[in-house]
């Protein structure tokens, strides 16, 4: 890959642009290793080099390649993936004017947001009326389960208002459905792509939630339970 052409005593790099001096090894704007290689055999050339050894092209006439970045590298972490999601949503849309209907999913949208990182989480997106949270990104520490337990109550609790509200004002029942799971994923550079079936678990967990409650997966449940009461639902089919 080349990076730029040598012009009198000055190398520009193609990476950024900047002008640098024939010998540089590195450029000193964006700190790319500057090879010098010959424009016309694409040998590369010492520092030093008057002449191209392999075709005997002059110094002047040759171009500068960067050497290629090293491949993204991944992570394995151990997090906790919260879903949360609404039932009836579909129902109250229906029935109510457009308007309220966005003031209510914004209401429950800023909620959930507040409750989420206040617990130390991470909203990783919205999906429609569903959010999805994480514990444990870009940091990892000893109670990210717990964290998101307690994220989950705060969700139901908080949904509470928004539900009598919506009921009272609009006669709508709606609800609200919590899924936790922690288990280990993989975590691309910058935490731009996150693999792990933790999140397909917690979502599992989150539709066969009753509403109101909090349904978390056996390994959130043994690092949390001597902290968190929880009752057994026993053995839950999920795809």
């Amino acid at each position: 890959m080349r990076a730029g052409t040598t012009e009198g005593d000055r190398v520009r790099c193609t990476d950024c642009g900047r002008e640098n001096r024939t010998d540089s090894r590195f450029c000193a704007a964006c700190g790319q290793a500057l090879a010098l290689v010959c424009s016309s055999c694409e040998r590369e050339l010492a520092p030093d080099a008057a002449f191209c050894d392999g075709c005997g092209s002059p110094v002047t006439a040759v171009s500068a390649a960067v050497e290629p970045k090293s491949p993204d590298t991944a992570a394995r972490k151990t997090v906790t993936a919260l879903f949360c999601d609404l039932v009836g949503s579909t129902a109250f849309g229906e029935r109510v004017d457009a308007e309220s209907a966005r003031e209510a999913m914004a209401r429950y949208r800023t909620m959930a947001q507040t409750a989420i990182e206040s617990n130390g989480g991470t909203v990783a997106k919205f999906i429609g009326d569903g959010v999805m949270a994480l514990f444990g990104v870009p940091e990892v520490a000893e109670d990210d389960a717990e964290r998101a337990v307690r994220t989950g109550l705060a969700l139901q609790m908080g949904f509470g208002e928004i539900e009598h509200h919506i009921s009272e004002r609009h006669n709508v029942g709606v609800g609200l459905r919590v899924g936790i799971n922690t288990g280990e994923v993989v975590i691309a550079e910058e935490d731009d792509d996150i693999v792990g079936d933790a999140f397909n678990t917690a979502a599992r967990l989150e539709a066969a939630c009753t509403p109101g409650e909090v349904l978390v997966g056996e390994s959130t449940w043994r690092l949390t339970r001597s902290l968190i009461g929880y009752t057994d639902r026993g053995k839950i089919a999920a795809k």
